[in-house]
């Protein structure tokens, strides 16, 4: 059943991440810029109201997948019409064995937007608990260049097996069309929950096929750790400062798996109980401001916190 899955869930994660946290002061009012500044080198730092409202668009890029294909190319959606100046350009994938994904031109962001479908919230523990968790190397024919020691989830392989087979290809046509049709050389790759872990991947991917002058930024919602300390690095060098990792106040999720080996690259922005946003510093911040601390009290965790995985981030929720 469910609540016992919970249960179990809760338990492997209160005995892998209770632990001495630095006391600190509450995040200040100091303003930042996310991103610009390597967030291992800065504390805890509160985001500004102007600061949270600039990631709207990418939540908003970040929850429509579910609605499928033929509605996010004609861009109808209810939540697509609040961006009535995004053009779609290429989507794919059925939802089922290939995670839908979308690529599109923003020009109030000048960036390339591509994007790859979340999890169902009520499904991800189910989900998360189901996968192995050894790790494996990228695949070196997609890859060249990577390290075989840059090591990535081995559940999720399954899905990044499909990525390559079925979509990678497309994926890296759409961009390059769409850079050529609005002389873009900004790329922003958005994944909320699994799908986080394919748009990491394919963030890999694109730098290494796209032209160098490519600049990149990362955006993800709740999601999982994707792989071993290596890949967390190979992030950090690859995507310095570009990397915003958004995670909603006790979501599980982003601490799956619960064990030794595997690492978040930096970029996390937490969302606090009181709704406001913080930037964590490096790549798990034992801050209490900032997830690990609130997971770590699981005494202060309820079963409704798992809606926590599907927003909502700055009052939108995941989902079409």
């Amino acid at each position: 059943m469910l609540s016992l899955r919970l249960a179990t869930v809760l338990l492997s994660f209160a005995s892998a991440f209770v632990q001495a946290v630095p006391t600190q002061e509450e995040a200040t009012n100091a303003e930042v810029t996310p991103n610009l500044v390597s967030l291992e080198k800065r504390a805890v730092t509160r985001l500004t109201p102007a600061e949270v409202a600039s990631f709207k668009p990418y939540t908003i890029f970040a929850a429509v997948p579910p609605c499928g294909p033929t509605s996010l190319l004609a861009w109808n959606c209810t939540k697509c019409l609040s961006n009535p100046e995004f053009t779609p350009v290429a989507a794919g994938g059925d939802g089922g064995v290939i995670q839908i994904w979308f690529v599109g031109y923003d020009p109030k962001l000048d960036s390339v937007i591509v994007t790859f479908q979340p999890a169902d919230p009520s499904k991800i523990l189910p989900i998360l608990t189901g996968l192995d968790v050894f790790l494996t190397p990228l695949n070196p024919q997609m890859f060249p260049g990577v390290s075989p020691a840059v090591l990535t989830h081995n559940g999720f392989a399954y899905a990044q097996s499909w990525y390559v087979t079925l979509s990678a290809v497309p994926v890296l046509s759409a961009v390059q069309t769409t850079m050529s049709r609005f002389n873009a050389s900004h790329v922003t790759v958005v994944g909320a929950s699994l799908g986080d872990t394919i748009a990491m991947i394919s963030a890999v991917h694109l730098k290494i096929h796209l032209p160098p002058t490519t600049t990149f930024k990362i955006v993800t919602y709740g999601g999982p750790r994707v792989g071993n300390s290596a890949f967390a690095n190979y992030i950090d060098t690859h995507f310095p400062g570009a990397v915003s990792r958004i995670v909603n106040r006790r979501d599980i999720a982003p601490l799956y798996p619960p064990i030794v080996g595997f690492e978040h690259p930096e970029g996390e922005l937490h969302i606090r109980d009181d709704l406001s946003w913080v930037s964590c510093p490096g790549h798990e911040s034992g801050d209490p401001n900032c997830l690990i601390a609130y997971i770590s009290n699981i005494f202060g965790w309820t079963p409704s916190d798992i809606n926590d995985h599907g927003g909502p981030y700055d009052g939108v929720t995941m989902g079409c």
